[in-house]
Order: C-alpha cells, then sequence, then structure tokens
C-alpha cells in the first residue's frame, strides 16, 4: 500500500533522506515507463489508446527542479504506427506522448522488436535521436580488448 525510497544528493540541502508515498490504484513510474513502452514481453497498451493516472516523476526531474518526491497527475498515450527517419532511414515506429504535472515528452519506438527508442522529444526544446547500436555479449565484455566496441559505437 506503499512506495518507499531513498533519496541522496550532493546538494547541502537534499543530503539523505528517505520517503514513503501511499500507493494510488493505478500508477506508473516515469524512470521506468523507457521500459514499458518497449513492450519487450507483451503490450503496455493499444494503438490509440490514452490513460490518465498518477505517476511518480523522475529522480533526475525531481533533483533538476528540487522538488521533494511525490506522484503527480500525467497521461500516456499511444499513437498508429508511422515512418520517422533516424540518421538518415525511415523506420517504423509507435509514437508515445507521456506527460508529467506540466511537462510532456514525446518518444518513438521502432515497431520491429526490440522496439528501440528511436528518438525523443521534451516540450522544453531537449530531444535526442538513436546514432547507432551493436548487439553484442555486454556483460562479458570487460577485459582488455573490449574497448574496440566503444570505439564501434563511438563512445570515448
Amino acid at each position: 500500500g506503499q512506495v518507499e525510497g531513498q533519496l541522496n544528493s550532493y546538494f547541502g540541502r537534499e543530503g539523505r533522506r528517505d520517503y514513503q508515498l501511499v500507493q494510488p490504484q493505478v500508477f506508473e513510474s516515469e524512470d521506468h515507463l523507457l521500459i514499458r513502452i518497449r513492450e519487450l514481453k507483451e503490450p503496455f497498451m493499444a494503438m490509440g489508446e490514452v490513460r490518465k493516472m498518477e505517476i511518480l516523476p523522475s529522480l533526475w526531474s525531481c533533483r533538476l527542479a528540487h522538488r521533494p518526491h511525490e506522484f503527480m497527475a500525467g497521461e500516456i498515450g499511444k499513437g498508429e504506427v508511422e515512418l520517422v527517419e533516424v540518421d538518415g532511414e525511415a523506420l517504423a515506429a509507435v509514437p508515445w506522448t507521456v506527460e508529467v504535472g506540466e511537462r510532456m515528452r514525446m518518444l518513438w519506438t521502432e515497431k520491429a522488436y526490440p522496439h528501440r527508442i528511436l528518438k525523443w522529444e521534451d516540450g522544453d526544446g531537449g530531444r535526442g535521436e538513436l546514432v547507432r547500436t551493436i548487439r553484442v555479449p555486454y556483460w562479458e565484455l570487460n577485459g582488455n580488448g573490449d574497448e574496440v566496441y566503444r570505439w564501434e559505437l563511438g563512445v570515448p
């Protein structure tokens, strides 16, 4: 019946705090939505569906705004498949809208499995786009010589 968490911050006023929130009957965590909308196991929502619910804002957004972690009114919508251009290639994508309080974000997930997040745009002007991916056994690549994958991805 409740959500418990712990926040650690290097901002002196915020320090280290535990929190407990009454759990709404229907809610989502904004931090977890990036996994949910990829629908890796099963559909999260039907195309064209819009859901109003309480959303626990991302820890990052709370830290940036120096606000307490608490549920906010929100809305999640799943649009119909459309073509989006990513790195010069047109891909079938599913558009998602996420509203948390006054903040809005649009995300596009690839229609084909594994439903990568292709791009996103925030209402405040932030945006990003998938540049490159590779499929490798990530957890096994931690030895000398494995840095070749970083170079392949363009990560310094």
